[in-house]
């Protein structure tokens, strides 16, 4: 996808993170790019909130343009229902106790 539309899809991208970060109890620490880390005080929470993100992210209205890169077409499964449109977005999950220390 072009510049433009891009960053169109990347701004939506974050909002849908940021909202649903608050609707799960959870914490922005950091962004690098593209990518979020983030915290939550349960592990459930966490699970919880990774998959809400899934869900809202295929309910997105993204940019028609999107749609014409391999990676962000409209896939649906062997009945028909749509599983993927828009960007792919991976999501991994850590548990452990936390550790605070300085970002460099």
């Amino acid at each position: 996808a072009d510049e433009e539309v891009m960053a169109q899809c990347l701004a939506l991208h974050d909002d849908v993170m940021r909202h649903t970060l608050k609707d799960h109890g959870g914490f922005e620490v950091k962004t690098e790019g593209d990518a979020f880390m983030c915290t939550f005080a349960h592990a459930a929470d966490a699970t919880k909130f990774c998959a809400q993100i899934q869900h809202r992210l295929l309910s997105l209205r993204w940019p028609k343009t999107l749609f014409t890169q391999f990676c962000a077409r409209v896939e649906d499964d062997c009945y028909g229902r749509v599983i993927w449109k828009g960007l792919r977005v991976r999501m991994g999950l850590h548990t452990g106790e936390p550790a605070c220390v300085e970002n460099p």
